[in-house]
C-alpha cells in the first residue's frame, strides 16, 4: 500500500491547504515545542512537517536550517499510515529509508520517531518527529510525551485556521454594512433632490 492510498492524498491536501500554513513565518508556539520535543529525547534535530503533494515542509526545525524536503527525502510520508506513533530504530537497517538521501548523504540520519499530526482528529496532515544521528529505540513515556505534543501542535493550527476564517468574514461583515450604507446614502440623496418640501430636505439632510 503507498502512502497516498493510505492517508487519502486529495483529502490530506485540501485538509493542509485549508490551514493556510505552507512557507508561513515562523512562530514561536511551533519552534518552542519543536525545541522541548529534541531536549526531552536528547535527540539533536526535530520537525514539525507537513507533507504535501510532492514536498514536505518544516514549519518549524531545531537543529537544522533545512525547511524543504522532496519525497525522497520525506521519512514523515511513512509515518502517515500510522495510528499515532511512527519508528525506525535503524533507517539504515529498514527498506524504506535505507537508500533515503538524508541516510545516506552528509546527514547520515539513523534515527526516525515521528508522532503523527491529524487535523479533526482523522486527517493526518504531518509529524513531529525527532532524527537521530546513531540507531536508537525511544521508550514508551518518550513516544507518549511526544503524541501529546503533536495534539497540541495540530490543535495549534486547528486554532489559526480558526482565527483566519474568524478574521476573513468580520471582512466581508464590514464590506457588506459599507455596501449596504453606501445604498442608503445614494437613496436618500435621490430623495432629498425629488422632494419640493424644505422641512423634509432639512430631514434628509440631517
Amino acid at each position: 500500500m503507498s502512502f497516498d492510498e493510505g492517508t487519502g492524498s486529495a483529502q490530506r491536501i485540501d485538509t493542509i491547504r485549508s490551514l493556510h500554513i505552507m512557507d508561513s513565518e515562523d512562530e514561536a508556539d511551533f519552534d518552542e515545542i519543536a525545541t522541548y520535543a529534541s531536549e526531552i529525547c536528547a535527540a539533536p534535530i526535530s520537525l514539525v512537517t507537513l507533507v504535501d503533494r510532492y514536498r514536505q515542509w518544516a514549519k518549524a526545525a531545531h537543529g537544522t536550517d533545512q525547511r524543504d524536503y522532496t519525497m525522497d527525502e520525506s521519512i514523515c510520508s511513512h509515518a502517515l499510515n500510522h495510528p499515532d506513533f511512527f519508528e525506525i530504530e535503524d533507517t539504515l537497517l529498514d527498506e524504506r529509508t535505507s537508500s533515503n538521501p538524508l541516510v545516506t548523504g552528509p546527514q547520515q540520519i539513523r534515527y526516525y520517531g515521528g508522532a503523527v499530526l491529524r487535523i479533526g482528529d482523522t486527517t493526518p496532515v504531518g509529524a513531529l518527529c525527532i532524527l537521530d544521528t546513531r540507531p536508537r529505540r525511544l521508550s514508551d513515556d518518550k513516544k507518549r510525551l511526544l503524541s501529546i505534543l503533536a495534539r497540541q501542535v495540530a490543535r495549534r493550527m486547528e486554532l489559526r485556521r480558526a482565527l483566519a476564517s474568524q478574521e476573513l468574514l468580520a471582512r466581508e461583515v464590514d464590506h457588506r454594512v459599507k455596501n449596504s450604507l453606501q445604498m442608503v446614502t445614494s437613496l436618500v440623496r435621490i430623495q432629498r433632490n425629488s422632494t419640493a418640501s424644505e422641512e423634509t430636505r432639512a430631514a434628509l439632510d440631517a
